[in-house]
């Protein structure tokens, strides 16, 4: 199968072009119900290994326009510090009207307007961290797992979803705003240094995109 875990320059420049006008332009008329962060919690046992806890440091990477995973986040834990990583975070507060906003707002989050690639100076700082449908959209696959990885402290628990894609997905899934196709042998390997506390895999039939995705993972990780 063709390498997709990386992308050129212009491809990643012209995904988050196409992100902004689709997600985050003010003329869309989309509002956080329009955000698919039930799909991720829903299908991750509700996130039920945050219930109740209290965490020092909080990130959501790629949040996006919204902050749903955030918003399903806070009705299940507490937290020190919030942070969040996007690199069209300032575009997306810019008017003060998204969702995002008010959540950082609401949390009075540290913005990290920057790609997951270029997260690399907060190593063994956060135990909980959300990336949820977001390696798609990113220049470097290898590089955002080393990263996030080097960012959780021992013990730190990171809540990971995303699309998977096969082969015969290439000419729909791999379109300007996704960039990178995952495969569930992939990311077995990139994960494989977390312990697993909840682990499923959906069959494309189950999947809220079926001609794009030949499945969808939800996984809990811890890392030891």
């Amino acid at each position: 199968m063709t390498d997709t875990k990386k992308a050129t320059e212009l491809e990643w420049s012209l995904a988050q072009q196409k992100e902004f006008r689709d997600w985050g332009g003010y003329d869309v008329g989309l509002s956080t119900k329009d955000d698919w962060g039930w799909y991720w919690k829903q299908n991750m046992n509700n996130w039920e290994d945050i219930k109740g806890k209290h965490f020092e440091n909080v990130i959501e990477v790629g949040c996006g326009p919204f902050g749903k995973n955030t918003e399903l986040a806070l009705e299940l834990m507490t937290y020190d510090n919030m942070y969040h990583l996007d690199p069209l975070l300032d575009k997306y507060t810019l008017k003060g009207e998204s969702g995002i906003h008010k959540i950082i707002n609401d949390t009075n989050s540290t913005k990290l307007p920057i790609p997951l690639e270029d997260f690399t100076q907060h190593d063994n700082m956060f135990d909980l961290m959300i990336c949820c449908n977001v390696i798609d959209h990113c220049f470097d696959s290898d590089k955002c797992f080393e990263n996030m990885y080097k960012a959780l402290r021992p013990g730190g628990i990171l809540l990971f979803g995303n699309d998977l894609k096969a082969e015969e997905d290439m000419a729909i899934a791999r379109d300007q705003a996704h960039p990178i196709m995952l495969q569930e042998d992939y990311l077995e390997k990139v994960l494989a240094p977390y312990t697993k506390l909840y682990h499923k895999i959906i069959p494309r039939e189950e999947c809220r995109n079926t001609e794009a995705c030949c499945g969808c993972v939800f996984t809990v990780l811890k890392k030891d």
